[in-house]
């Protein structure tokens, strides 16, 4: 499980978001962990900052930088000779 020690690193966040149909419904959280509240975090994303509350955090880990993007492909280059 994550904690302050964490505040730094890339991480991903499973947080509970609803009840729907009497099951539960979760969804993920990628980014750097930068803030970690009595009551809640913050994970900084793509799309911008995450607040999360502790409580409904399910799980949680670091997880390695991502990957560099790729080259663009030539598109005279079709693999084949």
């Amino acid at each position: 499980m994550l904690g302050i020690d964490d505040v730094g690193h890339r991480v991903v966040v499973r947080r509970f978001v609803e009840m729907r149909e009497d099951r539960p419904v979760f969804t993920d959280v990628v980014g750097e962990l930068v803030d970690w509240g009595v009551r809640e975090i913050t994970v900084v994303t793509r799309r911008g900052p995450v607040t999360v509350p502790i409580d409904a955090i399910v799980a949680g880990k670091r997880i390695p930088p991502p990957r560099p993007p790729r080259p663009p492909q030539s598109s005279t280059d079709t693999g084949t000779q």
